[in-house]
């Protein structure tokens, strides 16, 4: 028997939040260096809404960190 090891991108609200508020960014600012708009980073930060990887890197950049900070590991 062998362990699947599934890989979920998710914004965890409370890092992204933590991350943002960390490098003084607003919203606003964080979602136009993004590339996205305010109303969907703010969906994003409570988990109502999943990114696509790419749009992950984009916040990434945005914010000037690596994009696993956003990405967790599930064991099936």
């Amino acid at each position: 028997m062998y362990i699947l090891i599934y890989i979920k991108i998710m914004i965890a609200k409370l890092k992204l939040k933590e991350i943002r508020v960390e490098k003084k960014l607003t919203q606003i600012k964080l979602a136009e260096l993004a590339g996205i708009s305010q109303g969907y980073l703010s969906e994003l930060e409570r988990n109502r809404k999943s990114p696509t990887l790419r749009q992950v890197c984009k916040i990434a950049d945005a914010l000037n960190v690596h994009p696993d900070k956003f990405m967790y590991y599930i064991k099936d």
